[in-house]
């Protein structure tokens, strides 16, 4: 929900998104690619560079600038930077936790006016709108409970990473023995259904989030779940605890209350029913099914875990429509990269799956790009033999390595060109003693040489210096990816 973000912050996220995945940079084509100035680009790169310490972004009158990166810090450290900067963010959770009675209050402790918090607040609510809930008149975050649990599970979690840099070490210690006695009760449950979040530091965020709703009066409405509480609701120190941390008194009959997100995933379709949605399940997935099918005929291998695979599609992508990030979409991404390596494939799974999930009504209409990201990812994580398959399918270069150099040297080279690009290129050594015949090279893709005769080769050339570094690899990525383009189009 980038679309909270202030202008600014928007488009420093979109640098720093593009300082992560690429090489040097300079800042025209910087400027070009966020569609801004080069003064403004200059600007935001010398505020995220006090912004996101430990890493650097360097910067060379030659090259352009470079995010410096180390091997101890994650893609979602930029995230984390970014909603501790926002001042929309930083609002929403000063009224999560109702540290404030007024609008004047709130613009005291934002250091803005009361005018500058109203439009924040309307921007805010004409996001959060389609999650169902909003900031009401009186400061609350009301409307839809599941959704508002959700989005604030994201959004810590994206912004803290760790529970141990949010919650007090007490709330933390309470919380972790909660899950062990939950786990404990429903052992059976926890390991047919950890393969969303039962194991994950996630739970943690969702039930400190759950408590703090039960603590201001905000409830779920109740049904029967299948996990068990017997065992939990006799655990009369624990539930001491819970009182005396979070000044909220449960009993059996109400401890549903902390583990509704936790059923979501086991009966996807519960929490449809809540939003007054019917969702034909057995139609679903018989349609998820004859994709399976159809790519076992595609590809000529065997999905052994056919039934298994189609539930799991269905209820981890049913299980999407609601906040489920904030900025860091890691589905899109996998989804993004794999696309990038077979775009015939995820393309042909993108027309099948929006077919599907188009078909449900204008409910899920907004969710339809992350219902198909979901559905790509699960399918491909989970089905290896497919992967695997799709990888041995992939488009191969052939490619001539000629350099003015010795034999071992070239052949060095070969084997470091092969295994970065994981065997996706054959080179064939050519002696530069030997006369090449008018002809031989058009087997080939391009020619690799550090010898420049324009035209000669009769076949695309890329110069290239004598060992390997960021110029041949990126020069082999481009090239790789115009040939995939081409084929894909024939």
């Amino acid at each position: 929900m980038r679309e909270i973000l202030d202008g600014r912050l928007k488009r420093q996220l979109k640098i720093l998104e593009i300082l992560w995945e690429t090489q040097w940079v300079t800042t025209a084509e910087l400027a070009e690619m966020i569609e801004s100035s080069e003064k403004t680009t200059r600007n935001d790169l010398s505020q995220i560079n006090e912004m996101i310490e430990p890493l650097t972004i360097e910067t060379s009158f030659r090259s352009g600038v470079l995010l410096k990166k180390n091997l101890t810090t994650p893609k979602a450290f930029i995230y984390s930077k970014i909603l501790s900067k926002s001042l929309e963010y930083t609002l929403l959770e000063t009224l999560f936790f109702k540290k404030v009675a007024s609008k004047d209050d709130l613009s005291d402790s934002l250091y803005i006016s009361e005018t500058q918090v109203s439009r924040i607040i309307n921007r805010i609510n004409q996001v959060i709108s389609k999650y169902d809930f909003k900031i009401n008149n009186h400061l609350e975050i009301v409307g839809n409970e599941g959704n508002i649990r959700d989005f604030f599970s994201a959004f810590f979690s994206e912004k803290y990473n760790l529970p141990e840099n949010m919650m007090e070490m007490k709330d933390i210690s309470l919380i972790n023995d909660i899950i062990e006695v939950f786990v404990k009760e429903n052992t059976i449950w926890a390991l047919v259904n950890n393969d969303n979040h039962l194991f994950l530091g996630n739970m943690k965020f969702h039930l400190f989030i759950c408590f703090i709703r039960l603590k201001q009066g905000y409830n779920l409405l109740s049904w029967n779940v299948p996990f068990i509480f017997q065992h939990f609701a006799n655990e009369t120190e624990l539930l001491g605890r819970i009182n005396e941390n979070f000044a909220v008194h449960l009993k059996e009959e109400n401890l549903q209350q902390l583990f509704y997100e936790f059923y979501q995933p086991i009966h996807p379709t519960l929490r449809l029913q809540y939003l007054n949605i019917e969702v034909d399940a057995v139609d679903q997935k018989n349609k998820i099914n004859k994709v399976i099918g159809y790519l076992e005929k595609q590809f000529g291998v065997v999905c052994e875990n056919r039934d298994q695979l189609t539930h799991d599609i269905y209820w981890t992508t049913m299980n999407t429509v609601k906040p489920t990030y904030i900025l860091h979409n890691k589905k899109k991404e996998f989804y993004l990269n794999v696309k990038r390596d077979s775009s015939t494939l995820v393309k042909d799974l993108e027309d099948r799956f929006f077919e599907i999930y188009q078909t449900l009504g204008p409910s899920f209409h907004i969710y339809i790009d992350e219902m198909i990201h979901q559905s790509v990812f699960k399918l491909l994580t989970s089905w290896s033999d497919l992967w695997i398959q799709v990888r041995k399918q992939k488009v191969k270069l052939h490619v001539a390595l000629l350099l003015d150099s010795s034999y071992d040297h070239m052949r060095m080279l070969k084997e470091e060109i092969q295994f970065y690009f994981r065997h996706n290129i054959d080179i064939e050594i050519l002696n530069p003693a030997t006369k090449i015949q008018n002809g031989y090279l058009q087997k080939f893709d391009c020619v690799l040489t550090d010898i420049y005769s324009n035209d000669f080769f009769e076949v695309p050339t890329l110069g290239i210096s004598n060992y390997l570094d960021e110029a041949i690899i990126n020069k082999l990525v481009d090239y790789y990816h115009i040939k995939v383009d081409e084929l894909a189009e024939i």
